[in-house]
């Protein structure tokens, strides 16, 4: 009867086809920079061992902006926080192409966090409303689709827009992205919520979630480095065309999630977080040695099988674990993890490079998913069977 509801629940609604629209053009909007802002800021004379911090200032304001924006969606519904966070990454993003100092791009990079904490909660909360429950993990892998397609074509597009046409054409581009998700937005129908089933007290951090969001944190820290510093670093070794390494990852993870999803949904989570895991050792191996695109490639085709394995597993038991009213904050716990361990890596990447140079660098940082998987080992006995 169980696999019977599984195939005959329908996953690909009016409205989950919506969300994932409007996250995708987020995220596109959002990932036209994390690659393509430190090469302009070095044009524009920042120093190099700075540049982590325009990734890591990005992360901080939404690592403190989730938690308050998962309490508001849990009571107040998630459309208005949805409409306030892409206003905000607008607003931001049109005054960085306006304003070429490194200082006031640190200070509008942090402003754009608050806008892709509040868009970024809303829209995965959203996105667990409308999953049916028997096929949950398999439907939150397709919708992670929208962002692992973003990242398929954004940090490409984004080096490239800059290379070609300049700050204020990436910009604007980006806007554009944002005005169209603004606009996608007004035809969900969004969960009502009513005081009745509305927490009865605020709590910021959901706590069937941390688990969950520990353990993405440290295989995050791997994804930090990577997109703060992957160009720069293929610059120095002499390897060109490396923006085909993020749309090859992203390409791979579109494979990887609703796979990982159905595996979760049969098997339960500990099969598919630790193949993540194992594929993502090698894969950041690879990356510390590489001396060739195609040896960057293989990289990114075992990271994106890898990560995204971990990180739609992860996310899906984040939000299970957690009670229904509380998806908000279950969210905003989950990408706690998520968002600060890309920060804190793109921070300690950047001192490591400057201190061991990349090679030391990246060797240091693929020890993090083994981190990760001693994390999990220690705390997986706990978790429900499918």
């Amino acid at each position: 009867m169980a696999a019977e509801t599984q195939t005959t629940t329908k996953v690909f609604t009016k409205d989950f086809l919506l969300i994932a629209l409007v996250n995708f053009l987020t995220f596109m909007s959002f990932q036209l920079f994390p690659s393509s802002l430190p090469l302009y800021a070095r044009e524009i004379g920042a120093p190099e061992h700075l540049l982590g911090w325009l990734t890591a200032l990005t992360t901080v304001s939404a690592l403190v902006t989730r938690p308050v924006m998962g309490a508001v969606v849990d009571r107040k519904g998630r459309h208005g926080v949805m409409i306030a966070g892409l206003i905000i990454m607008a607003v931001s993003i049109i005054l960085m192409a306006l304003v070429p100092i490194f200082g006031a791009l640190l200070a509008l990079r942090l402003l754009q966090g608050v806008g892709w904490g509040c868009s970024t909660t809303a829209n995965s909360t959203t996105a667990s409303d409308v999953i049916p429950k028997p096929r949950f993990a398999e439907g939150m892998g397709y919708y992670s689709l929208s962002a692992a397609l973003a990242l398929a074509i954004a940090p490409g597009l984004g080096i490239q827009m800059l290379n070609v046409l300049g700050m204020p054409v990436l910009a604007g581009c980006s806007t554009v992205f944002l005005a169209l998700a603004l606009v996608g937005s007004f035809f969900i129908t969004f969960k009502r919520i009513s005081p009745e089933t509305a927490p009865k007290k605020i709590e910021f951090i959901e706590p069937a979630s941390v688990f969950p969001a520990v353990t993405v944190f440290f295989t995050s820290l791997c994804y930090g480095a990577l997109v703060t510093f992957l160009a720069l670093d293929a610059q120095y070794r002499g390897i060109e065309g490396i923006p085909l390494f993020f749309t090859v990852y992203a390409m791979a993870t579109l494979v990887s999630r609703p796979v990982s999803g159905m595996l979760v949904d049969r098997k339960g989570f500990t099969p598919a977080v630790v193949a993540g895991i194992a594929i993502m050792v090698p894969s950041m191996l690879l990356i510390t040695f590489a001396s060739s695109l195609g040896m960057y490639l293989v990289a990114a085709v075992l990271l994106g099988v890898g990560f995204g394995t971990l990180q739609s597993s992860l996310s899906a038991m984040a939000i299970m674990l957690a009670p229904p009213n509380r998806r908000g904050s279950a969210n905003a716990t989950y990408l706690l993890g998520f968002d600060g361990g890309i920060g804190v890596g793109a921070v300690a990447s950047g001192v490591l490079a400057g201190a061991v140079g990349y090679f030391g660098m990246w060797l240091a940082i693929s020890v993090m998913p083994l981190v990760a998987a001693a994390v999990y080992a220690a705390g997986c006995r706990n978790l429900p069977q499918p």
